[in-house]
């Protein structure tokens, strides 16, 4: 909890859990009891840490979205499975909002937002939920998909924004999702060495305000954050000081 407190006295708005491959098909093998308390657990942590209005706790699910799940489960299971693991972060964890990390397929997308589906009529209220595609330096998923493309799919399901994670690049890509959408769009930045092979070096805090400072001038991001494990308190609270300077209406984001 400490960390978290730190993370929210660096500028952090949106803390999230680290809930990803915490449903049954993800963790392939791991009880759904496990998993539940997996879920509802990281919710408690991060709610306790909230003190004060304004801090916003989302849960991160990504149950198959991921590509290495596609071969071994149907879309139904994969429905089942987004369902069970929303129910576990929004119904019983209390979570703000749901978070789809890292899209790569837009059928298993569209999987866990039925999955949302699911959990909204059961509790008869709108789940918030926002997307992040994974995308590589031409905008495009592993599938050869464009974002942007998707958007006739993903408007009956109302997302409340979209984003993508990016190891540095992304900025045309983000204005197409923006300008097809019209919804809020953002940047998740990964600066640490498990990006892809060729951006592997550490990045310095210099090199996060190259890439965030043009979009915020042009008010195109409505959040940013850093999708680390264990990110740099100097990081989060150079980013979020970035935003704040140059576009205040925008959110620091914690994944």
């Amino acid at each position: 909890m400490d960390w978290n407190q730190k993370l929210w006295a660096a500028g952090t708005d949106v803390l999230e859990t680290i809930t990803i491959g915490a449903d049954p098909l993800t963790s392939k093998g791991v009880e759904a009891a496990t998993c539940r308390e997996w879920n509802r657990a990281a919710v408690s942590i991060a709610r306790k840490s909230t003190s004060r209005s304004g801090q916003f706790v989302a849960g991160a699910i990504a149950a198959g979205l991921s590509l290495t799940v596609i071969p071994e489960y149907s879309f139904e299971q994969l429905v089942a499975a987004s369902a069970e693991q929303v129910r576990d972060l929004w119904a019983d964890g209390g979570v703000d909002a749901i978070h789809l990390a890292f899209v790569q397929d837009s059928q298993n997308m569209l999987a866990a937002l039925y999955g949302v589906d699911v959990v909204q009529q059961e509790s008869g209220c709108r789940i918030p939920v926002w997307i992040t595609f994974d995308v590589d330096p031409h905008g495009t998923l592993v599938t050869g998909e464009r974002p942007e493309d998707l958007w006739g799919m993903l408007q009956a399901h109302d997302p409340i924004a979209l984003g993508l994670a990016t190891y540095g690049y992304g900025a045309d890509a983000l204005r197409r999702l923006r300008d097809a959408s019209g919804v809020p769009v953002g940047l998740l930045l990964d600066p640490f060495p498990w990006a892809p092979p060729t951006m592997t070096e550490y990045r310095p805090i210099e090199w996060l305000a190259e890439c965030l400072e043009p979009l915020l001038n042009e008010r195109l991001l409505s959040f940013c954050g850093l999708s680390c494990t264990i990110p740099s308190i100097e990081y989060v609270s150079v980013i979020s000081n970035l935003i704040r300077d140059t576009s205040p209406t925008s959110c620091t984001l914690v994944s």
